[in-house]
């Protein structure tokens, strides 16, 4: 599991997505679609 970021508020969350470093879902705290991105990416290794 990878660690993702919500764009808009930061909200944090953990989940399967293969090959991927950034998708679209529905934030729980923005209550809309927003863009999430990998979380603490560095030096190639994310947490």
């Amino acid at each position: 599991m990878t660690q993702f970021e919500c764009t808009e508020c930061g909200q944090l969350g953990r989940f399967t997505v293969m090959d991927r470093s950034s998708f679209e879902m529905d934030c729980p705290a923005c209550e809309e679609r927003t863009r999430w991105t990998v979380a603490f990416e560095g030096e190639g290794v994310t947490f």
